[in-house]
C-alpha cells in the first residue's frame, strides 16, 4: 500500500516522490550576520530597548548589567563569528549609555598618559564603574511625590470615622489611640496618595478593616479594592478585609487586556507596598488618580524590597514629617 501511495504521488508530482520529499524538507542554510550589516537605527532601537529592560529591575546599573541585557536582546541574532556577535553587543551597550543619564561625575584632572588605558580611561578610576540611573525610575518618583502631595482625592467625613473608630469589629476589638488616630489622619487627607507605615503585628489590619466600614458608609458597597505585590498578600488581604483584591502584576495584565481600572470614590488599598517595584506603583497610582480614586499604600520600609527597582514607598514615607505610623504591638 505505500508503495501505491508512493507512485500515485510521483505521477502527480512528475518526479520521484522520496526525491522530492528529501528536498522540500531539507533546511536552508542559515543567514548569518556579520557586524557591519547591523543598520545603526536597529542598534539604537535595541539599546534603548536595554535601557527600558534594566530599568525595570534596577534603580542604577552599570556597563556591565547593559552587556548582560544586550546579550539577551540579541540573542536571537545568528552571527557569522563571536567576533561579530561581541562588536553588536558592544555597539548596542554604547547606546544604551548614550540614552542613560551618568550619575558619576566625570574626571576632573586628567592622567598622565603612563596612567591612562586604551581606550584613554584613567587606571586609578575602576574600569566601567560609570553608575547610570534610570531617567524612568527618577520621573515615576516624581510623580507619586507630586501625588502625595496632592489633596483633591475622596473623603471620610470626621463624625463617621469617629463612629467607626469606636465601633468594635467581627471580634470585638477596638482601636487604639494610635491607630484611631491614624485612621483619621488617612481618611481626611485628601490625598491621592497615602500611607499607613508599621510593622508585622502593629495593627494595620485592625485599622484598615475600621476604614474600610468607614469609607463604604460614605462612598458604598465595594467601594475600597485591594492590591497586593504577590498572590499570597493578596489572598491575605481579601480574607482579613473581605474586599476584592488581586495581585499587581495580574491586575495589571486584566487592564491591558480589558481596560479594566478605577472609579471615582473608591479606596485602593495596595499592602506590602514595599515589595512594590516603583513603576508598578506609578502606572497604579496614575490611573487611580485620573479616575478619582484614593491610594492608600500599606507596608513597613525597614523590610525587605522589591525584586524590581523599588524604593518608592520609603522615599514617600521620608518626604513627609505626618505620616500615619503605628509602632505598638497588638
Amino acid at each position: 500500500m505505500t508503495a501505491g501511495w508512493r507512485d500515485r504521488a510521483s505521477e502527480i508530482l512528475g518526479e520521484d516522490a522520496t526525491a522530492w520529499a528529501r528536498q522540500v524538507t531539507s533546511n536552508d542554510r542559515p543567514l548569518l550576520f556579520h557586524a557591519d550589516d547591523i543598520p545603526l537605527d536597529v542598534i539604537r532601537s535595541i539599546g534603548e530597548s536595554v535601557v527600558a529592560a534594566v530599568g525595570e529591575k534596577r534603580s542604577t546599573w552599570r556597563r556591565w548589567n547593559l552587556t548582560a541585557e544586550a546579550a539577551r536582546q540579541t540573542m536571537g541574532y545568528r552571527f557569522a563569528s563571536m567576533e561579530d556577535r561581541e562588536a553588536v553587543v558592544g555597539l548596542v551597550v554604547d547606546a544604551a549609555e548614550q540614552v542613560s543619564l551618568r550619575l558619576t561625575p566625570f574626571e576632573l584632572a586628567s592622567s598622565p598618559v603612563e596612567f591612562r588605558r586604551s581606550d584613554q580611561s584613567s587606571v586609578f578610576r575602576p574600569k566601567n564603574s560609570t553608575v547610570f540611573p534610570s531617567n524612568l525610575l527618577l520621573e515615576a518618583e516624581d510623580r507619586l511625590l507630586e501625588l502625595s502631595r496632592d489633596l483633591t482625592a475622596p473623603t471620610v467625613q470626621l463624625a463617621s470615622i469617629e463612629k467607626f473608630a469606636r465601633k468594635p469589629d467581627r471580634d470585638k476589638r477596638v482601636l487604639g489611640d494610635d491607630q484611631a488616630e491614624a485612621l483619621t489622619r488617612i481618611a481626611v487627607s485628601g490625598r491621592v496618595v497615602d500611607l499607613l507605615v508599621g510593622p508585622a503585628g502593629a495593627g494595620k489590619t485592625t485599622a484598615m478593616l475600621a476604614l474600610r466600614r468607614a469609607w463604604e458608609s460614605t462612598h458604598g458597597t465595594g467601594s475600597v479594592v485591594g492590591l497586593a505585590p504577590s498572590a499570597g498578600a493578596a489572598e491575605v488581604l481579601a480574607e482579613d478585609l473581605r474586599i476584592a483584591t488581586e495581585n499587581t502584576a495580574k491586575w495589571w495584565q486584566n487592564h491591558l487586556i480589558t481596560g479594566e481600572g478605577f472609579s471615582a470614590g473608591q479606596l485602593l488599598i495596595l499592602d506590602e507596598a514595599s515589595l512594590a517595584g516603583t513603576l508598578s506603583l506609578d502606572r497604579i497610582a496614575g490611573l487611580a488618580a485620573s479616575a478619582g480614586a484614593k491610594v492608600l499604600l500599606v507596608g513597613d520600609y525597614a523590610q525587605l524590597q522589591s525584586v524590581d527597582a523599588g524604593g518608592a514607598f520609603g522615599l514617600l514615607a521620608h518626604s513627609r514629617d505626618d505620616v500615619p505610623e503605628l509602632v505598638d504591638g497588638v
